[in-house]
């Protein structure tokens, strides 16, 4: 047993001799490691307006998104690649660069900030992954549509988010081959639509095309004498073309009050003729 014991303590590391401010010299050495650590830390401004920008940009993606499906432009995709040279003049191209600009920058104060041990490149790839995977997911919830409702229904006025929803957010297709609207009335090959901007058009279906009233249709053709020839013609589907129409009461409301005022405009004119 004896011999046992003499081979541990044979195989223990002998202490070396410490000099005798060696606690000291720890407790210096640790002091001077906390006070290194706490000048590289995480900048709380940085990261905080980070993160601001960060949310803006999630913001703006979604709004990039939603004005895009709201435009109609969308819809021309539906007849292949024949409009493609013309969807790109409805991209949002004045908001779409803001966006990039503020993601950017948003991913270098995250950089500065020094939260994430990662390469700048990381960060710039990973902030602009938030954004646009967060703006796309915003965009998909009925969010937008549900503030439009608001806005429009309750007649609510919100600083630059009303102007937003009212005048951006809205069906803008002006296209002389494409149209596109409700079928309100019927007759013997001829079907007159209703379109989101509240304008009746006449159309002449497609040869062996038949639809129903209320349905939403888009038609791609050309115009002869104020009658749309469609020439290919496809359905919308009943619960996305709604949210064109959204618009359709107060487009309607600007609508009347035009006519009140032309109709004034033409009293007065007469009483002037008169006298």
């Amino acid at each position: 047993m004896n011999k046992l014991e003499d081979l541990l303590k044979s195989a223990k590391p002998s202490v070396p001799p410490l000099p005798t401010d060696f606690s000291e010299r720890v407790m210096t050495e640790i002091a001077t490691l906390v006070v290194e650590s706490g000048r590289s830390g995480i900048n709380i401004f940085n990261f905080i307006t980070a993160c601001f920008l960060l949310l803006v940009g999630l913001l703006s993606v979604n709004s990039i998104l939603f004005e895009v499906q709201m435009n109609g432009s969308l819809e021309l995709l539906s007849f292949g690649t024949r409009f493609l040279a013309d969807v790109f003049g409805y991209i949002p191209f004045d908001l779409i660069i803001p966006a990039v600009l503020i993601v950017a920058l948003a991913s270098r104060m995250m950089w500065a900030s020094k939260a994430f041990k990662k390469g700048i490149a990381a960060v710039i790839v990973s902030s602009y992954l938030v954004t646009g995977v967060g703006g796309a997911a915003l965009a998909a919830t009925g969010m937008n549509e549900k503030i439009l409702d608001t806005l429009i229904k309750d007649k609510i006025d919100w600083p630059v988010i009303s102007w937003f929803y009212r005048e951006r957010a809205r069906f803008f297709i002006n296209h002389p081959n494409f149209s596109m609207g409700r079928v309100d009335k019927l007759d013997n090959g001829f079907a007159w639509i209703v379109t989101p901007t509240g304008r009746e058009v006449k159309v002449e279906l497609p040869e062996g095309r038949v639809v129903k009233k209320g349905q939403v249709i888009r038609l791609a053709g050309s115009d002869d004498n104020g009658i749309f020839k469609g020439h290919d013609m496809n359905f919308c589907h009943p619960a996305k073309a709604q949210r064109y129409y959204h618009h359709m009461p107060m487009m309607q409301h600007h609508m009347n009050m035009q006519m009140n005022i032309k109709e004034h405009r033409q009293m007065m004119k007469q009483m002037t003729t008169t006298q």
